[in-house]
């Protein structure tokens, strides 16, 4: 992906679609691919921005973006992304499954933040 404002994903807000298989991540480029899927799963973010943001430098990120969307690991945000409306809150309990899930992705995102 060049650094030109021409290239769609430098200006798409792209998120995470689903976590890469195993085969991508066992390369010597598994943290940045981790790091880069951390970022999206927590929050959408612009193709130009996330190399700023996650303090890689942008010939190694780019690439990285390039394969993940070719491989339909993240495509730009739209209506499908995210709904219109914010959903109404139930009043129940979450799920165990669903807070250890989020305490997970809680301290993986710390700890890829604080990686810098």
């Amino acid at each position: 992906m060049t650094n030109t404002p021409q290239n769609p994903l430098n200006t798409q807000v792209l998120c995470l679609v689903s976590w890469p298989s195993l085969q991508h991540l066992l390369g010597g480029a598994a943290p940045h691919i981790t790091r880069i899927c951390a970022l999206l799963a927590r929050r959408p973010s612009v193709g130009m921005l996330i190399p700023v943001i996650l303090n890689i430098p942008p010939h190694v990120a780019h690439p990285l973006l390039e394969m993940l969307y070719a491989d339909g690991y993240i495509r730009p945000a739209g209506p499908a992304a995210a709904p219109l409306a914010p959903a109404p809150k139930a009043e129940s309990a979450p799920s165990p499954d669903s807070t250890s899930d989020s305490s997970f992705l809680a301290k993986l995102w710390q700890h890829l933040v604080n990686k810098k």
